[in-house]
Order: C-alpha cells, then sequence, then structure tokens
C-alpha cells in the first residue's frame, strides 16, 4: 500500500486508486479506498474517541453508498482514480469523523457527490470544490441565512405558489434570532456572499415581478402583509438583519439552493443558476 500513497498538504494522505471502481457493480473499491484514508488520517486515536470516530465514519460512508447507488447512471466512476477526487473524499472524511452530526453530513455528501457527476460544469464543480472548503465554518444558522438571501435577491415563483414556499422555509428557521451584526462580513470572508454599495428593496421587487401597480411602497406592503403573510414575514425579517445589502457568491448560491432542494422547495438544476 506504501506504492500508493501521496501526501495531500501537511495533514492528509490521499491513496492512488490504481484500478478501476465499477459503480453501480462493487462498490468494494471504492470502501476500501474510503476506510484507507480514515486509518491513514487517524492512527493514534483509542478509546472513546476511536470509536466515536469509527461510528461517524461509518455513518458517512452508508449515506456516501446510497448516493453512488441512485445517481449510478450520472457518476463519471474514472474521477475515484483521480487525485483531486481523493483529495476532496479525504477532506470529507476527515471533516466526518472530527464533528458528526455537529455537521450537516447529507448536504456535504451531496457537494461531494456533485463533483462525480458526468453532467456537472467545469464551472459548477469549481464552485462545489469551494464549497467543500467552506463547510468547516458553516453553521445551520448561516445556512439559512443564505437561503433567505438567495431566495429573496435571485428566485422567482408562480404568484399562487409563493406564500407557501415562504411558509415551508419559515417552518424550517428560527427568524425571531437576531443575527450579528458582523454576520455579512464574515460571510463576504468565506466567500459566501458580496456586501453592495446600495440595498435590494424586497418590496418593490415584488410588485415589479408581480405586477402590483400600488404606491407608495407603504400600500404595497400593506397588501403584501395580507395577501401574503409568509412572504412579508420573511421580508421583515430580511430588512431588518440588514441582509439587503448583500449578494450572493455562486458558492453562496449553491449552498442555498441545495438547501431548498431539500426542503422541498423546488427541483433545480444546479449547472442553470451557477454557469
Amino acid at each position: 500500500m506504501d506504492g500508493q500513497k501521496q501526501k495531500v498538504g501537511e495533514n492528509g494522505t490521499a491513496l492512488q486508486a490504481g484500478r478501476d471502481i465499477n459503480i453501480g457493480l462493487r462498490y468494494n473499491e471504492v470502501k476500501e479506498i474510503f476506510y484507507d484514508l480514515f486509518k491513514l488520517n487517524f492512527p493514534n486515536l483509542v478509546n472513546a474517541a476511536a470509536e466515536e470516530a469509527q461510528k461517524n465514519v461509518d455513518e458517512c460512508f452508508k449515506k456516501l453508498e446510497c448516493r453512488l447507488i441512485a445517481e449510478k447512471d450520472n457518476i463519471d466512476a474514472c474521477k475515484f482514480s483521480e487525485s483531486n477526487t481523493q483529495f476532496l473524499l479525504n477532506d470529507t472524511i476527515q471533516l466526518c469523523a472530527r464533528k458528526g452530526s455537529k455537521i450537516d453530513i447529507d448536504s456535504l455528501l451531496d457537494v461531494f457527490t456533485l463533483t462525480l457527476c458526468k453532467n456537472t460544469s467545469p464551472i459548477l464543480e469549481l464552485v462545489s470544490e469551494q464549497v467543500l472548503s467552506i463547510f468547516p465554518r458553516l453553521t445551520k444558522e448561516y445556512i439559512d441565512v443564505m437561503t433567505i438571501i438567495h431566495i429573496v435577491t435571485k428566485v422567482k415563483f408562480d404568484c399562487l405558489s409563493i406564500d407557501g414556499i415562504y411558509k415551508k422555509l419559515i417552518n424550517a428557521m428560527n427568524l425571531n434570532r437576531s443575527l450579528s451584526q458582523d454576520i455579512g462580513l464574515y460571510l463576504d470572508s468565506i466567500g459566501l456572499v458580496s456586501k453592495t454599495t446600495g440595498v435590494f428593496l424586497p418590496y418593490k421587487t415584488f410588485s415589479d415581478v408581480y405586477s402590483i401597480v400600488l404606491s407608495p411602497e407603504e400600500k404595497i406592503k400593506e397588501k403584501i402583509r395580507i395577501e401574503y403573510p409568509s412572504v412579508y414575514q420573511v421580508y421583515e425579517y430580511f430588512v431588518s438583519q440588514k441582509l439587503d445589502c448583500l449578494i450572493p457568491t455562486p458558492a453562496g448560491m449553491l449552498i442555498a439552493l441545495m438547501y431548498m432542494k431539500k426542503l422541498g422547495l423546488g427541483d433545480f438544476d444546479y449547472n442553470i443558476w451557477i454557469h
């Protein structure tokens, strides 16, 4: 096995898979790579720490295997023999082993699987890799915030269904909490948003998109409050928390879109959004 090792930075080890991996028929080669990487990265864990890391990795592999089976027709199996894929897999395993349920493993593996798909465009693959590198610094709160910014500023829904969609969004989040004043700076620093000099006007945009002919803005707000109460609640949070000066980057959009898909808010083609 020594001949298959390849150093990855200072703290990780990747394996060169000098063999074919038949996605959809056999998973033993993938499993071997997966657990070899785990053993190489965590050789000295003992007792409770070792048991916890092993449990986390076992759960991670089960979830990964399910995704590979589900996406077998879309997976480019040759990518498992590439050092870049093993580098990404190595980082994914380390994060799962260390953090376990403290991170959203499902979303993490969704992003990793996206890097393997045949129909993933080069730019989407690069953005997916960027998101994997950002993932250790994400929390549920930040994913919620990114989703709110994206859905308010970028997504148009059918007028008849929009309030129901926003209600699902509210049910999955806590809009009663106040965000840190520096959240915009933090999200900007990790590459999820760009700060703008102007502000996004959700009520005016709503009236323009859905052809509501009213003025001044207070009348538009009142109409939305009465006829679209869930939209109104999200808009008020968006403005009060000063998210109106933040625009999502491609990485921020991907995080938001994947979470929206997980919530059942739509089946999005990521290649259309990120191109």
